[in-house]
């Protein structure tokens, strides 16, 4: 599995100890943007998993408001901003999220590398799950 990580630039630091991180996982971690214009790296982001380069996305920046905002509408992206090992787990459960909105004003290191080694440990279940994400997927034109 090849994971994307983007980030303000103010917390760069942490994309790249986090790309440590995944890496030490076993996973393929590409650090895709440090930059200034949050927006701009979301659209890598978004481009790298439409094309299939990433098939799991995280993004870092103050809140996870702005990349989150960005990405829910865009199609073959289904984002979570999630602050917790419970959500991180039921969001890809229940909603097969590929892409993980932190904001690290409100999250420390250690609960965002929980967070993510309990998303990637966690299987979508579909079943029931799969009417809902059939229904979002046709409201916003995904297929």
């Amino acid at each position: 599995m090849t994971i994307g990580i983007i980030s303000s630039a103010k917390f760069k630091d942490c994309a790249k100890e986090l790309q440590k991180y995944i890496s030490y996982l076993s996973h393929k971690c590409l650090l895709l943007s440090t930059g200034d214009d949050l927006i701009e790296s979301c659209e890598l982001l978004v481009r790298a998993i439409q094309k299939d380069k990433v098939q799991i996305g995280i993004t870092i920046d103050d809140y996870g408001i702005v990349p989150f905002m960005y990405m829910a509408k865009t199609p073959k992206i289904v984002v979570a901003q999630i602050s917790d090992e419970y959500s991180a787990r039921m969001t890809c459960a229940h909603n097969h999220a590929n892409v993980l909105s932190f904001g690290k004003e409100v999250l420390t290191l250690h609960l965002i590398k929980s967070m993510i080694t309990t998303f990637i440990n966690t299987q979508y279940e579909g079943g029931r799950h799969k009417v809902r994400i059939n229904m979002l997927n046709t409201l916003i034109g995904n297929k």
